[in-house]
Order: structure tokens, then sequence, then C-alpha cells
């Protein structure tokens, strides 16, 4: 009799605990404040954000060209907003769930001044650079290439102009400077600057014969370049290509080589180096035997040789890939638009071979064309994505993409569990009541876990290295506490999921 009623008191402990959280606020959510579920098919969207004026700006569009994850664990959106008449570059900083901090402008006022921010990236100094182009600098009025170096709080350090031109890509060097890649029509251009900002060196590209523009560029793993756009050949009849060209740390070209054939219009629009020293672009391709265009995937090795491609869309409809980049699991992730009626953003998840996984529409707002421009992978293995929405004017379009779930906890459940034995379900937390297995299930075959690693309130317990991937807490704890699995793969890659939960004795 005595026992019943202290684990009946036991019970109602947790209950009233465990209720009390939510009425003033402990909010249910996703990694470190509820159970996780498990994940079938594509993931959701976790949020939205629209922004649809930027302070200090004319009324006018807003349109977002490049988002990547701050160090904060927020965000950092770089466009352009206003009318023809003027357009202003901006800078949006949210924090992790979307919500605006701060928001800057930069260029001059004016009549007929256009300034454009295409592409921003994280400093080691923990500012930003971004680069686009700008017709603000010169008596002119001509568009030059665009560099510009802020803190952290988005104001202006410095600011360089490199004549005239367009920025599409940026990267921080490895010896701190920015490299940039655009084009000086009709020529490709990547420039090299040091780190205030002052041009090193300049390389062009075609604009004798044939033409090109540079779309894309990253930084490779021996401190030279890797960069993708497109070359238009003089040659009457001859269509379109997608080029990568590699160069040494100077821009002297290593590799030069083109994709697509004389019959096939082809346009690149993303590269980046993946962790096995080769590289992945996307772009899209219009093959000369179908009406429409496809999202087209090409991943090669070190030395620019396809080791496979593929395309995605159906034959008669519009796809375009607009960005990509590798994921935790060794595949990729692409930010593509369709067209019908109406322009759609869609997200496509593949593996590591480029075999699809997954593919989500975005937003399905009737009546508005919806683009998305850019995605960057986030800490917690989820998605962030950057664009536009339009109807009568554009509001830039910030969303958020959850992680698809790679490893779950599987026991404990919303459960009381009395010696390792689960005696009657819960409606909230697990309620433990002496030893306890935990039981983790792998839910992602292409991660290739290597250990699985256990914490309680973030104090390392123990770890697995083989499957079904399991732990016995069996050490004597009271009240309310953090149990947290790390998975490991093999590429050092981790990921996690912790669940809150209740434990006496």
């Amino acid at each position: 009799m005595v026992k019943n009623t202290l684990v009946f008191g036991i019970i109602l402990l947790f209950i009233i605990s465990a209720v009390t959280p939510l009425v003033i606020g402990d909010r249910v959510g996703i990694n470190s404040e509820t159970q996780v579920t498990v994940l079938e098919g594509p993931p959701n969207v976790e949020w939205i954000r629209i922004f649809d004026s930027i302070s200090g700006s004319e009324d006018g569009d807003a349109v977002a060209e490049s988002v990547k994850q701050a160090n904060d664990g927020g965000y950092i959106i770089a466009g352009q907003t206003g009318y023809l008449t003027r357009v202003d570059a901006f800078l949006i900083k949210t924090d992790a769930k979307g919500r605006k901090e701060w928001d800057k402008i930069y260029g001059k006022p004016g009549v007929g001044i256009t300034d454009f921010a295409r592409d921003i990236t994280l400093t080691s100094d923990g500012g930003y650079a971004f680069t686009g182009h700008s017709n603000s600098y010169n008596i002119d009025e001509e568009m030059e290439v665009w560099l510009v170096k802020t803190d952290a709080e988005g104001d202006m350090q410095w600011y360089n102009t490199f004549g005239y031109g367009r920025g599409f890509s940026i990267k921080q060097a490895t010896d701190g400077g920015y490299i940039i890649a655009g084009d000086s029509w009709p020529k490709g251009l990547l420039i090299k600057t040091d780190e205030n900002g002052n041009e090193q060196w300049r390389k062009i590209l075609w604009g004798s014969i044939d033409r090109g523009s540079v779309s894309s560029v990253d930084v490779t793993s021996d401190g030279g370049f890797v960069l993708t756009g497109t070359l238009y050949y003089a040659e009457p009849y001859v269509e379109n290509d997608v080029f990568l060209i590699k160069t040494d740390i100077n821009g002297t070209e290593q590799i030069n080589t083109t994709f697509g054939g004389p019959k096939n219009s082809a346009r690149g629009e993303s590269v980046q180096r993946t962790t096995d020293g080769g590289y992945i672009m996307t772009g899209f391709i219009h093959y000369n035997n179908t009406s429409g265009t496809k999202m087209w995937l090409i991943k090669t090795d070190a030395n620019g040789t396809v080791e496979w491609d593929t395309s995605f869309g159906e034959d008669s409809v519009t796809y375009c890939g607009h960005d990509c980049r590798q994921t935790i699991d060794g595949g990729y992730i692409i930010a593509c638009e369709r067209f019908v009626d109406l322009e759609e953003p869609w997200l496509i998840k593949t593996d590591s071979n480029g075999n699809e996984r997954w593919r989500i529409k975005l937003v399905d707002l009737p009546f508005y064309d919806e683009t998305i421009n850019s995605v960057d992978v986030t800490d917690d293995g989820g998605f962030i994505v950057a664009g536009e929405r339009y109807l009568m004017n554009c509001d830039a379009l910030l969303i958020k993409v959850e992680a698809v779930k790679r490893v779950s906890i599987t026991k404990p459940e919303n459960a009381l569990y009395l010696f390792n034995n689960k005696i009657l379900p819960l409606f909230f937390r697990p309620l433990i009541i002496g030893p306890i297995d935990i039981e983790v299930v792998d839910l992602d075959d292409e991660f290739y876990i290597d250990r699985v690693e256990f914490y309680i309130d973030d104090e390392f317990q123990a770890n697995d290295t083989t499957e079904p991937y399991g732990w016995t807490w069996d050490k004597m704890s009271f009240f309310r506490h953090t149990l947290k699995v790390t998975a490991i793969n093999t590429n050092k890659t981790s990921v996690s999921e912790e669940l809150i939960v209740w434990k006496f004795l």
C-alpha cells in the first residue's frame, strides 16, 4: 500500500511539473525542447519570414539574393530594394527564428542610382563582405563591380569598386583577402583583393571571340579557386555550355572544361568544392529534343572529369537550379525554380550519387510568383533559403526547412517506466523510476554512423559503435534531466537529438 502511494505521488508530481512550464511558456519545439519524433519522407518547413520594407529605403521591391547562417546561429541576407529609378543594396540580420534584428542599406541616394548586392560571405573577423554592382561611384554612372566590407552589426568599414562590370559571387580567400567572380560583358571576370579590398590581380575570361559570365566561385583545398558559369560561343548554331575552371592561388588556369554539347543549351549557376576534393555544379540544360529546360546537377572529380550527372524535371516544364550545397550526409541540396504558369520554389535533395531522395515545394500562395536564389545548410542539418515572392511588387522571402532526422531516441517514449519496464503511456515527458536502457535507431543509411555518444545534462556518459545503439542509464538520478545522443559519422560530422526526461532513483 505504501509503495503504491509513493508511485502515485511521483506520477502526480511529474504531471504537475510537466504542465506548469507549458502554461508559463516553456515552448515545445525541435532540438533541446521536446522529444524527437521520426520524420517520414521530406522534411517540413519550420517557418517563413516575409520582408516587405527595408529601413531607410524608398517603398519598393525587396529581393533576397543570398543567405548564410551567421556565427550566432541567426541568418544574414543580402539583396536589393527599390524601383528602377533608385535601387539600394541591403543587408538583413535575423535571429535563429528569422526575426529581424537589424537591416541597413548601402550605396548613394539619387535618381538613376542603382546598387545591387548579389552574394555575401562571412569574414574571419566576425563581419560580412558582399559583392554586387553599383553606379554610385563614378561620374559616368557606369555599372562597376562592387565590394563592401561591414562589421558584425552591418556598419560599413570600407568599400571598393573595380571598373565596368558586375560581381555575382564572393568568398574570403585563405590569405584573408577576397575573390570576386562576375563579368565585364562580354568577358568573364575574376578579381582577387587583399584583406582591405585592394585589387591584387584580375583575370579576364574569353571576350575576344566567345563570350562568358562567371556565376559562382569557391576556394579549393590548395588555396586556389574553382568557378562556373556560362560560355556563349560565337560560332553559329552552337549552343552555350556550362564551364568549370580551376585556378591556382594566383589565378593561373589549371583546369578549363565545358559541359553541354553543341546542340544542348546549358547554363551554370553554382559550384562548390566537395569533401572528396571534387566539385558539384548546378544550373539548367535544354536538351535539343525537349521543349522545356531541366535542372542539371554535375559531379566531377578533382581534375574536372565528370563522375556523374543527372537532370530533374518534366520535358515540357521549365526548371532551373540556382544554388547547390553538399549536405552533412554527403548528398546534395539544390534550390531550384519550376515554371508552368507561375514560378514555384522547390528544394531537391539527392544522395551522394545524385539519386533523388525527396523534393518539396516551399511556398504555394495563389497568384504569386516565388523564386529562391540561395540555400545554405544550417548547423542543425536543416536548410535556410532566400528569394522573393511577386504579385504587384516583390517581397523578400526567408524560409527555414527542418532537418531530416538521422537518428532517433526510441526509448524512452512519453511513458512511465518502472525499472526498465514500460508501465503506461503519458501525454507529456517520460517519467523513469530506476535504471533504464536508452535505445537509438539509425534513420539514414547514407549517414554512415561511426559511433553514438550519450550525454546527461551535457556530461558525457558512454558511446556505442555497433547497431543497435544503446546504453544503460543506471546512475541514481532525481528530477529533470536532458538526455542527448550524438551520432558521429565516418567524416567526423555529427548530428544530435535531445530529450527532456524526469528520473527518480
